[in-house]
C-alpha cells in the first residue's frame, strides 16, 4: 500500500504565504522521497503554491495531489470563522483517520483552530502525529487578552493550555524564539520544537556596482516594520548623500501611503506588486534594511529577512533577537546596529564612501548561508519532529 502524508494550510488564501507552503511541502517531499502527499487548502493558494514549485523545478512534486477547501475570511464573522474551522479540522481528521495515512502537517495555526483540534484529537483518540506550525499569532502570548469574555477565553495562551494531545506538535519557527518561549513560558515550551524556515531559492542576482547606493525596505508596510522608521531614515540621510535612493519592494499596507516623509521613498503605492515586479525592484537594491521593532521579533520570524537571503543582499538590521541568531550562525551577512541614529550614521557612510570589496565579501556569505536553509537540508530535522511525536 501507498503511503500518504497530509498537509492542510487552514487560513491563508491566495497568494499570502506561498513562499513558505511551497517550501514546507518540498521539505516533507525531500524527507519522505516514497509516500504521496495530499495538501488542503484555498483554491487559489494550492495553484499559486504549485505554481511555485514549478517555477524553482521541484520534480518531486508530482507526487502531490491538490484538495481545496473554504478557510476562514480574516476579519469575518466570528460565528462563520468558528464554522469553517470546524469543517476544515473534521475533515482533515476524517482523512487522516486512514490506513494509509502516516502523519498531518498543519502549514499554520490559530488560536480557534486549536480550540476545534486539540479537543477532536482527545476525543477521538488519535494516535498519528499531527505537527503545526505558529507563525505571527505566537506575538500574541506577550499581549494582554481583550477583557471581552469571549475573547479572553479565545486568548491563544488559554487555548495552548488546554488538555494537549500527546502526538501534537508546535513548530516555532527558529530556536532563538524557541529559547525566548523557554524563558517566559516554559510549560508551554515543552510542546514545540525548533526549526528553521525553509526556502526555495532562485539564482542570485549579481551584486549591484553602485553609485547609486539603493536601499530597500522589503514587503509590507504593516505596523511592527515601522515604515515610518524607513520613511524618516530615507529623508535625513537625503541630506547628508543626496545620491543615495531608497525604495519600497513591496505596497502600503493600511496607511503606509500617509507615512511623514514617504515622498522620500520611491515606489511607495498600495497595489500590491505582481511577482515579476516585486522581483525585480529586490534584485535592484543594494542593501536591504530592517527598521522593525525589535521585541516583536522575539516570537515571531521575520519573511524580510528571508526575502534579503533570496534576492542575495546584504542587509541592515536594527538587532534583534531572530535576526542575531542568523548573523551568529552565517557570519558576515550585513550589519547589525543597536539604534536609530547608528543606522542613519551607517548608511551615510555606506552612501558616501561604498566598502567593494567587504560587499562582494557579504554577497557570497549570503548566497553561501542560504543553502542551510534550502528544503533539501532541512528535510532530516523536520523528519526528526515527526518522528518524536509518534510516542
Amino acid at each position: 500500500m501507498t503511503r500518504r502524508i497530509l498537509l492542510c494550510e487552514p487560513q491563508c488564501a491566495g497568494f499570502v504565504h506561498v513562499p513558505f507552503n511551497a517550501a514546507l511541502l518540498a521539505t516533507v517531499l525531500a524527507a519522505w522521497p516514497d509516500p504521496e502527499v495530499t495538501f488542503f487548502g484555498e483554491a487559489e493558494h494550492l495553484q499559486r503554491v504549485r505554481e511555485y514549485l514549478e517555477m524553482h523545478g521541484c520534480a518531486a512534486a508530482e507526487r502531490v495531489s491538490w484538495a481545496p477547501i473554504d478557510v476562514p475570511v480574516r476579519g469575518g464573522n466570528g460565528f462563520r470563522i468558528l464554522g469553517r474551522e470546524w469543517t476544515w479540522c473534521q475533515r482533515v481528521l476524517r482523512e487522516a483517520r486512514a490506513s494509509d495515512v502516516d502523519f498531518v502537517v498543519l502549514c499554520s495555526a490559530t488560536n480557534t483552530g486549536l480550540l476545534f483540534l486539540k479537543p477532536l484529537l482527545l476525543c477521538t483518540r488519535f494516535q498519528k502525529p499531527v505537527v503545526a506550525v505558529l507563525h505571527g499569532i505566537l506575538g500574541s502570548l506577550e499581549r494582554p487578552a481583550s477583557r471581552k469574555p469571549w475573547y479572553w477565553a479565545l486568548h491563544l495562551k488559554r487555548v495552548l493550555l488546554l488538555p494537549h494531545p500527546r502526538t501534537l506538535r508546535y513548530i516555532a519557527l527558529s530556536p532563538s524564539i524557541l529559547e525566548h518561549l523557554a524563558v517566559r513560558f516554559p510549560g508551554l515550551a515543552q510542546r514545540f520544537r525548533a526549526f528553521d524556515i525553509p526556502c526555495m531559492w532562485s539564482a542570485a542576482t549579481p551584486p549591484q556596482s553602485p553609485p547609486p547606493v539603493r536601499f530597500g525596505f522589503l514587503g509590507t508596510t504593516s505596523g511592527p516594520k515601522r515604515f515610518d522608521r524607513f520613511c524618516r531614515l530615507a529623508f535625513d540621510v537625503s541630506g547628508e548623500a543626496p545620491d543615495a535612493e531608497f525604495v519600497l519592494a513591496g505596497f502600503a499596507a493600511e496607511d503606509g501611503c500617509s507615512v511623514e516623509h514617504c515622498d522620500a521613498v520611491q515606489g511607495v503605492g498600495a497595489r500590491p506588486l505582481d511577482a515579476r515586479e516585486f522581483a525585480d525592484r529586490a534584485a535592484s537594491l543594494t542593501y536591504s534594511v530592517w527598521t522593525g521593532d525589535p521585541e516583536y521579533y522575539r516570537l515571531v520570524a521575520s519573511a524580510s529577512f528571508l526575502d534579503s537571503l533570496y534576492y542575495g543582499k546584504p542587509g541592515i538590521y536594527l538587532r534583534n533577537p531572530y535576526v542575531q541568531h542568523y548573523f551568529d550562525r552565517m557570519g558576515d551577512i550585513g550589519y547589525l546596529v543597536d539604534s536609530y541614529e547608528e543606522m542613519r550614521a551607517l548608511v551615510i557612510g555606506l552612501a558616501r564612501d561604498f566598502p567593494h570589496e567587504r560587499y562582494q565579501q557579504q554577497c557570497v556569505a549570503v548566497v553561501q548561508a542560504r543553502q542551510a536553509l534550502s528544503p533539501e537540508a532541512l528535510g532530516g530535522a523536520f523528519r526528526a519532529i515527526v518522528d518524536g511525536a509518534r510516542g
